[in-house]
């Protein structure tokens, strides 16, 4: 059972369902998503704890590494975001609470209980059309859909079909992938560790959840795979995506089939997810012409003026 903060709990897999039931009542925000909070907790440093009915989560920054508090909730918003800035500051976290749902910050401000809120957009999740995926005819998405055909005239064996992860077979196949696709974009070791050691961590815990993944076969090797999660409110998030770099337009084609099989599983929307400020994911996000995004914040509290004499 999560602890009432502030004690909170390490991050385990059992936790999931009472986590799922608090993330049902909420849109689909990517950073408090079960799997998204398992795959990405490499060091073992998520905290899980409730205050006022609101999840409270420590995570670790994606890029820093930065350990700082979040919630997800709009009960007792004030209470629940002075509680966690006094915990912060007393125990060297963060200053400030990270990627907290617009939704909550709304009525936050609207008090104005001295808190101030800054728009997070490298934390911004890209929200997409499952349709627009699929039929890519909108002007912006016209490159894509002819970077398609001109892939699937080139190789009419192309196969796109589901892979069991949870076949060790099948992993070892993603995992080569994903080194063929850290030496073509010429990342090092370091740069990649994180994301590697999350889709490491996704694939191993694959049988505890419902993961749809999808690839993308050239003369019977693995080019290119997605993991996907479908999750409530017809949503799937999308968790994990590599291409060879060398096929130009498998990984336009992989989303556009990856969205055809979710739609068959019932979804409408896809949570690309966040572009964490890195130029080159932000381009290709947006390049497939978002319909929204989940916003997300980080409040802090205005400092208070000394009163004292000069």
């Amino acid at each position: 059972m999560i602890p009432t903060f502030p004690i909170s709990k390490r991050l385990e897999l059992s936790d999931r369902p009472e986590v799922g039931a608090l993330l049902r009542l909420h849109p689909p925000y990517s950073d408090f998503n079960f799997a998204s909070l398992w795959c990405y907790d490499t060091r073992g440093l998520c905290r899980l704890s409730i205050l006022h009915g609101n999840l409270v989560v420590q995570i670790s920054d994606y890029i820093t590494g930065e350990p700082a508090l979040s919630f997800l909730g709009v009960e007792r918003v004030a209470d629940t975001a002075t509680a966690l800035l006094d915990y912060a500051a007393k125990h060297g976290l963060c200053p400030a609470l990270r990627l907290v749902p617009e939704m909550a910050v709304a009525p936050l401000m609207a008090m104005r209980d001295g808190f101030v809120a800054e728009p997070d957009e490298d934390g911004f999740d890209y929200i997409l059309s499952v349709e627009q995926l699929i039929a890519l005819d909108q002007p912006a998405l016209l490159p894509k859909r002819r970077k398609i055909e001109k892939l699937r005239c080139e190789h009419p064996g192309l196969e796109i079909r589901r892979l069991n992860i949870v076949e060790p077979q099948t992993a070892n196949k993603i995992f080569r992938l994903c080194e063929r696709w850290r030496v073509g974009k010429g990342r090092s070791d370091c740069e990649f560790e994180t994301e590697r050691m999350a889709i490491e961590r996704c694939v191993s815990a694959a049988a505890h959840f419902g993961f749809v993944a999808v690839g993308a076969l050239l003369d019977g090797e693995l080019a290119g795979f997605t993991i996907n999660e479908p999750i409530h409110d017809g949503y799937y998030m999308a968790h994990f995506g590599k291409c060879d770099p060398r096929w130009r337009g498998l990984s336009d084609l992989l989303e556009s089939e990856t969205a055809r099989q979710m739609r068959d599983l019932g979804c409408s929307r896809m949570n690309h997810q966040q572009d964490l400020g890195l130029p080159g994911l932000r381009r290709y996000k947006r390049s497939w012409a978002p319909d929204a995004f989940l916003k997300k914040f980080s409040i802090g509290q205005h400092s208070v003026p000394s009163t004292g004499n000069a």
